[in-house]
Order: structure tokens, then C-alpha cells, then sequence
């Protein structure tokens, strides 16, 4: 990872934050979050931005076997007795790991053996001009495989790091932070061993109002390093943390911002986090920071902040009027609508998020169509893809299921004349399991609500009607053969239920060719 000259801007390593985890799918309210679109999204910003910082500051063509043929000696002057001699080797082995190629040589640095020794440098309390190069190396060999990221720190280098933590000088504290956050965004095995080694007490020492922007920087990206992985550290190992992450998210900068965001996505996810999040966040206005980032211009900040709120609504039921009174709805539908060029993922989790409240009760339902969140929802039940965008429609038919499910009749009402039945029932093609049971239930809410009415009225069920065409009633038959138990035995209850006898064995006969076509 290249150190920048210029000390206000050291945070390039921002980039190389592990995401957060994913939140589990469950059939009753969860949501199936994506996370490898985000990393390689991820993944490439940071690449780009290090191949054009590195352009940037070694501007001429540099041949790199030229200038990896004098490391050889500079190995023998790194194990010497001589300061002068130490101090050129650390800065060259500094200077080649930071060259103007896209990929710098860590893993030919690596195997050299010069590990222990850089380690050996940081303790040179003697010779703080010595330990700057070699915690310089040391950032930039910890970007490097996890193979070699174990190699520092079995060489003892997070103690050491740790113990820099409370060096005099600003420029050794802001580099041992960003070495501690290159090794916890490695793994989990080294995240814990950097909480374990005590970090987090003295890291967050450096986050004090008269701190300089690139410390707030790198502090916060080692927080993300430490918050991040699947699972995510315990509530007792990182609880003193979350009152600088909720300030972090009152920050004019958006890489403070980005680096908050993911790291209370991912804490969030469990739910004893959920309360001790909010608690730490009421003296900076957590809740109310977190639903204007969902309006925020950087994809970075605001999917993490729809992800968090998305899980806030969902384990906190408490805070669900406190997020609407300030003012999700009409930012959950400039995302829904793609105001901010916003991605599949963010509209997933805002949808997610929609769901989530409409599921407490009537009003709450009300609440969503007064938001006129209801035809943008419907209109991408009608343009996703069945096969390519299904946990995007997921979460469309979920929002769905809970206006049925917890909405009056006129709701319900609203959704078929929005025209909704005809995209739902083409997804009982789908070979998705979740898919094609929340579509079910979505049906058979709508059949009960047509059944209730035609009782009342004496008339025809409304929804049936619209429903229950030949191809629905052969997908419907097909799906009693499905492997998923709760799918077939959905689909068994609907089709004894609602098709009747004296059609439905024309009507799958009519459709004979079509259903030994069928792959389900």
C-alpha cells in the first residue's frame, strides 16, 4: 500500500476495507444481502485509485528489474550493524515496494527474509528516522497475500505496533494505524489477534477533535478492519468503539463516512448489536445521520447506510417511526427510482428496508403507499429479470407479500390494478426456492381476500379471476412436484383451494405440452 509525501493524504489504503457480511435470507423477514458485487466494485476503485496515486507521484517510466537488481545488497546492509547503512537499505526497500507498476513486488520483497527485520526496526525508539521506512515497508507488504500478511505478524509485528501507538510522533502513530488496519482487513484470524493485542483503546486515543484529517482517515479505516468479517468481533471486544463510529458519521469526509457506514452495516447484522449501536449513537444523532446518508451522492456512503437502516427496522422495531419522521421515505424512493444512478443492491436493501416496516401493521402499510413507494415498487416487479436480478425481486415481492399479508382490502386492491398479478405469476418459472414461496404466498393472500368478498357479495372471486389462468394452473400443478417441501406444499393448498375440479383437468390438459417442458 503506497504512503503518500504529502501527510494529509495517507489514506489511500482506504480501499482495501473487507466488507461487511452479508445478511442471512429467512423465510419469515430477512434479507439476502450481496456482497460480492459491492467487493469487486470495491476491489477496483481501490486498484485505480493506487495505480493513478502511484503514477501520480513517480511520474517517469520505471524499469522495475533495473530497480530490483541492487535489492540483493541492500539485504546484506538491512542486516548490518550500521545505522546509516539500515537506514538507506529501509528506504530503498521502501522506495521499490512503492514503484509506478500496477502490481509492486511485495511477494519478491517478501521472500528476500527482510520481514524479521523490518519488525526488528520498529522498536528503534533510538532511531525514529529508521522506523518511519520501515513501517513505510511494512504498510506496503501487508497489502500483499494472507500467506504474507501472517508472516508480519508471526515475526511479532502487532505487539510492536501496537506499542507505537503511543510514539510522540504524529507521522509513526498514523503509519502503525494503518499497518494495524492492513493485517485486521486480512482476516479474521488477524483481526481478532490486533484486538487481542489491545489496539483498539490507544487507536481510538488518536481520534480526538484536535487530530489531523488523514489520522481521522486512517483511524476510521482501521476501525472498518476491525469491525469487518463474518462473524463480526463481539460486542465485548469492540463496544468502546461504537461512540467514535457514530461520530465518525457526522464527517464532512466521505472516506470517514464510507469506513463508519460499513462498519455498523456489519456490526448490525447480529441482533444484540443492534440496541448498544443506537445507545452509543444518541449523542450524535445516529439514526437521523445514517437515514440522510441514504441521500448521499457517493455509492460507497449510501449503501452501507441503506444496509444499516435496512437492519435497524428490522431487529428494532421501536425505531421504525423515529427513521420515517426523518425522513426515509421520499430518499427510499429517489434510490427505488434510480434518482442517484443507484445500483440493484442499493434498490434491493431499500426495499428490504419498505418491507420491513410494512410489516408491522395496517398503518404502517398506509403509510408506505401514502410515500408513493408502491407503483416504482411494482414497476420493477414488471422490468427485473426472473434469472439474473432475483434477489432484487425478492425483496419486490416481499414489500408485496406484507401489503397483503397486513393491508386492507383497497390495498390489496391497489396492487392488482398497479398490475402486479401478471409479472407475480410469471415468476412461479423461477428456480429459486424463496422466490417462487414468497410468490405463492403472495397469491394465496390475494385468492383468501378474493374469497372473503365473494362470499360478502355473492359474486365471483376477483382474484381468481385474474389469477388463475391456464398457464398459472399448469405451473401451479408442476410445482407439486418441486423438491422444496414448503414449495410444493404451498402450491398443493393453493391448487385444491382455488382451481376447481370440473376446469383445472381441462385446463392442465390443454396445457400438456407446455408442462412437459417445464424445468422446475
Amino acid at each position: 500500500m503506497e504512503i503518500y509525501e504529502n501527510k494529509e493524504d495517507t489514506c489511500m489504503f482506504l480501499n482495501r476495507q473487507v466488507l461487511p457480511a452479508k445478511k442471512a435470507f429467512t423465510a419469515c423477514a430477512g434479507t439476502a444481502c450481496i456482497e460480492d458485487d459491492l467487493f469487486k466494485i470495491r476491489k477496483k476503485k481501490r486498484d485505480e485509485i493506487l495505480h493513478s496515486k502511484r503514477q501520480l507521484q513517480h511520474p517517469s517510466t520505471i524499469v522495475l528489474g533495473k530497480k530490483f537488481e541492487r535489492m540483493y545488497p541492500m539485504v546484506y546492509k538491512l542486516y548490518s550493524n550500521d545505522n546509516n547503512m539500515q537506514l538507506e537499505a529501509a528506504i530503498a526497500f521502501s522506495e521499490v515496494l512503492k514503484t509506478g507498476v500496477r502490481k509492486p513486488p511485495i511477494k519478491e520483497v517478501a521472500y528476500l527474509g527482510v520481514i524479521p527485520r523490518f519488525v526488528e526496526f520498529l522498536m528503534r525508539e533510538d532511531f525514529p528516522e529508521l522506523q518511519l521506512p520501515a513501517l513505510e515497508a511494512l504498510i506496503n507488504i501487508t497489502w500483499g497475500t494472507s500467506e504474507i500478511v501472517k508472516a508480519v505478524v508471526d515475526n511479532g509485528a502487532v505487539p510492536s505496533l501496537v506499542k507505537l501507538l503511543d510514539s510522540p510522533s504524529d507521522d509513526i502513530r498514523e503509519k502503525a494505524i494503518c499497518a494495524l488496519g492492513n493485517i485486521a482487513a486480512d482476516s479474521l484470524w488477524s483481526r481478532d489477534i490486533v484486538l487481542d493485542q489491545g489496539a483498539l483503546q490507544p487507536l481510538l486515543a488518536q481520534s480526538h477533535e484536535h487530530a489531523r484529517l488523514s489520522m481521522l482517515r486512517t483511524v476510521a479505516f482501521t476501525l472498518s478492519s476491525l469491525c469487518s468479517g463474518t462473524p463480526p468481533p463481539t460486542l465485548a471486544k469492540i463496544h468502546t468503539a461504537l461512540p467514535a463510529l457514530a461520530r465518525f458519521t457526522n464527517s464532512s469526509c466521505h472516506e470517514i463516512l464510507e469506513c463508519a457506514c460499513h462498519s455498523l452495516w456489519n456490526l448490525a447484522v447480529k441482533d444484540h448489536m443492534i440496541q448498544p449501536i443506537i445507545d452509543a449513537g444518541v449523542e450524535y444523532g445516529l439514526i437521523q445521520r445514517l437515514v440522510q446518508h441514504i441521500g448521499h451522492c457517493c455509492s460507497s456512503v449510501r449503501t452501507p447506510a441503506i444496509a444499516t437502516v435496512m437492519n435497524i427496522v428490522d431487529r428494532s422495531p421501536r425505531q421504525v417511526q423515529a427513521i420515517v419522521d426523518f425522513g426515509a421515505f421520499p430518499l427510499l424512493l429517489n434510490v427505488i427510482t434510480n434518482r442517484y444512478g443507484t445500483t440493484n443492491v442499493e434498490k434491493e436493501y431499500s426495499c428490504w428496508t419498505v418491507a420491513h416496516i410494512a410489516s408491522e401493521n395496517e398503518n404502517r402499510v398506509q403509510s408506505v403507499f401514502e410515500a408513493g413507494l408502491i407503483p416504482p415498487i411494482v414497476k420493477l416487479l414488471r422490468t427485473s429479470d426472473v434469472h439474473n436480478q432475483v434477489d432484487l425481486l425478492k425483496a419486490v415481492v416481499v414489500v408485496i407479500f406484507h401489503v397483503t399479508a397486513k393491508g386492507s382490502n383497497e390495498h390489496v386492491r391497489y396492487l392488482a390494478d398497479q398490475g402486479c398479478i401478471k409479472p407475480l405469476c410469471n415468476l412461479l418459472v423461477s428456480t429459486d426456492p424463496a422466490m417462487l414461496l414468497w410468490t405463492l404466498e403472495v397469491l394465496e393472500n390475494m385468492l383468501n381476500v378474493g374469497e372473503v368478498q365473494r362470499v360478502l357479495a355473492e359474486d365471483d372471486n376477483y382474484y381468481a379471476d385474474l389469477i388463475l389462468d391456464s398457464a398459472v394452473i399448469g405451473r401451479l400443478y408442476a410445482l407439486q412436484k418441486h423438491n422444496d417441501a414448503n414449495v410444493f406444499s404451498k402450491a398443493i393448498t393453493i391448487y385444491k383451494t382455488y382451481v376447481q375440479v370440473e376446469g383445472s383437468k381441462e385446463a392442465v390438459e390443454g396445457t400438456g405440452d407446455q408442462l412437459s417442458k417445464l424445468q422446475i
